[in-house]
């Protein structure tokens, strides 16, 4: 049996795999030993498989604890194989790549990294350090932060306790480079208007380009703005001249922003052709993968302002690299500079944490005003984040009690041992929640209905995953004469756009439900635009799209419901994380059932996603 062949044998590697490193050991040179060829194609294997898995590169530690599984599978390799195949000619190390070196694999930092990941990841860091710094502000500029800090319409200041929102406004005008995280409702996009608010009262004629990685996030970052720019034009009526010139056309993804060009992986927009704006905002940046980053901050003027939001405790991107959550555990989390720290004592009076090594801050929003600190979910979801077992354990039986049970917002436990059982009692909390769908005099109605609950589970397949839980509630409904699925665009058949199309304005991840119009004909209603003008299509004219009763939770970013059911499998996946039951458990605004078993609760809690790059080895 080759090598190719007992590789294919142990099921852990995918034709892409195997492919890559054939490709590889053919790169060896026709000289080569054996066991140089083997080498090299049995790490090119293990690369081009932790690629595929989120990894950026593979490390020395990882080679090992790989090598231990292989040989259990008669496939034996050296310990020192990295060594081994930096020999090849198809490998460089780090210092001639950067010299103008091209090898399809490069060796840095004791990991191995394919060629344009190496090159993605150094570019980030070399982009990210140039926007280091802080800026000076003249005497209007400081006029103006002066006021606007200590307008207690702006920012409430509670005696002895920092108003991180307040901190962030300041941290985001002072420095080039501003990363501002938080959970959901703690205020990141409420932080974002009364900066921009201030940064529009120092200089009027500003540009400034506000994107999401994707088009839901966009939009809903613009529905927002528009929402918050009411609220602020309500309470500082004097300053409506600033708040006027917040931009509300902000459905823009990063890919539009850059400009796609057709059959192209580059953009219009890069490090030879910048972008015109003087402020670059960013939101979801736990959603961007390394190489989109990579090429974001290279069309960043060098001159420019970036701000980057996000919650570092949430999902990463489904593609490799986790930079944003690289970015915010390198960075020193609410400490700041002794510079920083005088100068903003200096306007308001209140002292600010300081660290006394030079490293990248980040402001860390804290208060949600999604649901308090003291409830149930609060309590769940900060105890998942510690990520040991002894808090997961105290978060399982919070989860478990009546106390939660009876919370103001309430995570209700259901055992998941059983799929009948799960589907008995999924039952009454389907229709109780569609009833009120069906029961919405109009389409816009029967929207917010629809919006107010939703069904997330961790995967796509298995008797726990959305295919099959879709199907199950569609039987469930129809049983129970909610629905009829005599057509496949049903009365009231919830739909979820899987694909942009910038033409009708919809996007990836947007939510629709079939409606009858006036004349019988069925058509598929969304939510309207800013413009409040309502939107339906003819099914015929719809991007690719699925049925969405339930969602999975990577698809639920981004969104918030009333009400959430969510729903673990009962077996172990790779996928089951704390950062997903995290991101599951708040998306809810009320109340949260939990179907799940103690051992996968636990199990997820205590398992952090781990995606190897070389950050900590080769980033001050």
């Amino acid at each position: 049996m080759t090598l190719f062949e007992k590789m294919r044998a142990t099921e852990l590697f995918s034709s892409i795999d195997l492919h890559f490193a054939e490709f590889m050991a053919r790169q060896s040179g026709s000289t080569v030993s054996e066991e140089l060829e083997n080498a090299l194609f049995v790490t090119a294997a293990l690369l081009s498989r932790a690629v595929q898995q989120g990894h950026i590169c593979l490390s020395r530690t990882d080679l090992e604890n790989e090598r231990q599984i292989l040989e259990t599978k008669g496939i034996g390799f050296q310990k020192n194989d990295l060594d081994l195949v930096a020999r090849s000619d198809g490998v460089a190390l780090a210092e001639e790549v950067r010299k103008g070196e091209v090898k399809p694999l490069v060796l840095a930092g004791g990991s191995l990294y394919l060629y344009r990941y190496f090159q993605y990841e150094e570019n980030m860091m070399a982009r990210l350090d140039h926007f280091s710094g802080t800026r000076e502000l003249n005497a209007a500029e400081r006029e103006v932060v002066s006021r606007h800090l200590n307008d207690s319409r702006l920012f409430q200041q509670a005696k002895g306790v920092l108003n991180w929102q307040k901190v962030a406004a300041f941290y985001s005008v002072k420095n080039r480079l501003s990363i501002i995280s938080g959970g959901p409702g703690t205020g990141k996009t409420t932080t974002l208007a009364k900066i921009l608010c201030m940064l529009y009262e120092m200089n009027p004629t500003l540009k400034i380009a506000l994107a999401a990685p994707t088009g839901k996030a966009a939009a809903r970052m613009g529905e927002a703005v528009v929402h918050i720019k009411k609220m602020m034009l309500e309470q500082i009526p004097e300053m409506e001249e600033a708040i006027g010139r917040i931009p509300e056309d902000t459905g823009l993804t990063i890919h539009r922003m850059l400009g796609t060009r057709q059959h192209s992986l580059q953009f219009r927009y890069n490090r030879e052709k910048r972008l015109p704006h003087d402020v670059v905002i960013v939101d979801e940046c736990s959603m961007i993968p390394v190489p989109l980053m990579s090429k974001l901050l290279d069309a960043v003027r060098d001159d420019a302002r970036l701000i980057l939001l996000g919650d570092k405790d949430q999902l990463a991107s489904v593609e490799a690299g986790r930079c944003f959550g690289d970015l915010c555990d390198s960075s020193a989390i609410n400490t700041f500079s002794k510079e920083l720290a005088d100068e903003y004592v200096s306007f308001s009076g209140e002292v600010l944490p300081t660290c006394k090594e030079k490293r990248r801050s980040l402001v860390q929003l804290q208060q949600s005003y999604r649901f308090p600190d003291a409830s149930a979910v609060g309590r769940i979801s900060r105890l998942i984040n510690r990520g040991d077992r002894a808090s997961a354990g105290e978060a399982y039986e919070l989860a478990v009690s009546e106390a939660s049970s009876k919370d103001d917002i309430p995570v209700i436990w259901h055992e998941n041992g059983d799929h009948r059982q799960m589907l008995k009692e999924l039952e009454p909390l389907i229709l109780s929640n569609f009833s009120q769908v069906v029961a919405a005099q109009s389409a816009q109605q029967a929207l917010r209905a629809l919006a107010a609950f939703r069904v997330l589970a961790c995967v796509k397949k298995g008797p726990y995953g959305v295919n099959q839980l879709n199907s199950a509630i569609e039987a469930i409904l129809e049983k129970n004469k909610l629905i009829d699925r005599a057509e496949p665009f049903y009365e009231n058949r919830p739909v979820m756009v899987l694909q942009n199309s910038y033409a009708a304005q919809l996007f990836n991840g947007d939510i629709g439900i079939v409606r009858s119009d006036p004349a019988g004909h069925k058509r598929v209603y969304f939510p309207p635009l800013s413009d409040g003008e309502e939107r339906s299509f003819l099914p015929s004219v719809l991007p690719e799209h699925e049925t969405v009763f339930a969602m999975t939770i990577h698809k639920s970013q981004g969104s918030e419901f009333d009400s959430v059911m969510l729903v673990l499998p009962i077996h172990e996946s790779p996928v089951l994380t704390r950062e997903l039951l995290y991101t599951g458990i708040t998306r809810t605004k009320g109340r949260v059932e939990l179907f799940s078993t103690r051992r996968m609760f636990i199990a997820a809690a205590v398992r952090k996603v781990a995606r190897n790059s070389g950050w900590s080895q080769r980033h001050a």
